[in-house]
C-alpha cells in the first residue's frame, strides 16, 4: 500500500506512471503481527485445521519447506502429478476443496512421507514449474544465497566506520526512476545528535550542556 501511494504521488507531481515491484513476503510479514500480539497473551495454539489447513511447514529431506498444495483444485491435481498420481489420491472424495478440508488428516501422512525422500530445492523448483505454492524454509546464512533474492538485488553491501563492511537487506520496494538506494550504514550512538538538536531550536551552548551532564551520551 505504501509503495503504490508513493507510486500516485509521483504521477501527481511529475506525471509519469511506475513500475512497482514489491516482495511478497515483505508485503505479508505485517499481517504476522495481529498473531504475534494474540499468542504472547493467550500461547495456546488454536489451530486451523478444520477451516483451511493448508499452508504448513513440513519436513523434507534436507530441512523444511513451507507448503500449501490442496487449496485450489489446480493445485491438487499438480501434487498429484508430482507425486506420481498415487491410487491413494485417486479417491473423489479430495477433487474438491471441502473434500480435502475434510479429509486432511488422511492427506497429509502420505505427502509429507514424500516430501521426505526429496530435498527442499527439489520440491521448490519441482513446485514452481507445476505452480504449486511452496517456498524452502531457510536459515539466516541460508538466505544469502537464495537465487530470488539474488536476482530481485535484494541484499547490499555497506560500510562501517566500526564493523567495516558487511550485507544487510536493502530497498523492499523497487520503482522505476526513483529507485531506492542506501548510501550509508545506520548511525551510532548519538552520531547526528548535534543536528537534531540544532534544528529542534537548542542552542549550542545548550548542546554542549547536554552533553556535559550527561543527559546525552557521545
Amino acid at each position: 500500500a505504501t509503495s503504490t501511494m508513493v507510486a500516485i504521488t509521483y504521477r501527481r507531481v511529475y506525471g509519469g506512471g511506475q513500475l512497482v515491484d514489491v516482495s511478497g513476503v515483505e508485503a505479508n510479514t505485517n499481517h504476522v503481527r495481529m498473531n504475534w500480539n494474540m499468542f504472547a497473551y493467550n500461547p495456546d495454539l488454536l489451530g486451523g485445521r478444520e477451516k483451511a489447513a493448508f499452508g504448513q511447514v513440513i519436513e523434507c529431506k534436507d530441512g523444511h519447506i513451507f507448503f500449501a498444495p490442496y487449496g485450489l483444485d489446480h493445485w491438487w491435481m499438480s501434487l498429484r502429478r508430482m507425486m506420481g498420481d498415487p491410487e491413494w489420491a485417486r479417491d473423489e472424495v479430495y477433487l474438491t476443496g471441502p473434500g480435502r478440508t475434510a479429509n486432511v488428516n488422511n492427506i497429509e501422512p502420505h505427502v509429507r512421507a514424500w516430501a521426505l525422500n526429496h530435498t527442499r530445492d527439489e520440491l521448490y523448483w519441482m513446485s514452481i514449474e507445476n505452480k504449486v505454492p511452496c517456498f524452502p524454509v531457510y536459515s539466516a546464512s541460508e538466505m544469502h544465497a537464495s537465487p530470488q533474492l539474488e536476482a530481485r538485488g535484494f541484499f547490499i553491501e555497506v560500510e562501517h566506520p566500526e564493523a567495516g563492511s558487511f550485507v544487510q537487506p536493502g530497498a523492499p520496494v523497487q520503482q522505476t526512476g526513483s529507485r531506492w538506494a542506501i548510501d550509508r550504514p545506520a548511525p551510532r550512538l548519538s552520531e547526528h545528535s548535534d543536528e537534531v538538536l540544532s534544528e529542534l531550536g537548542y542552542s549550542r551552548d545548550a548542546i554542549v550542556a547536554l552533553f556535559r551532564d550527561g543527559a546525552i551520551q557521545g
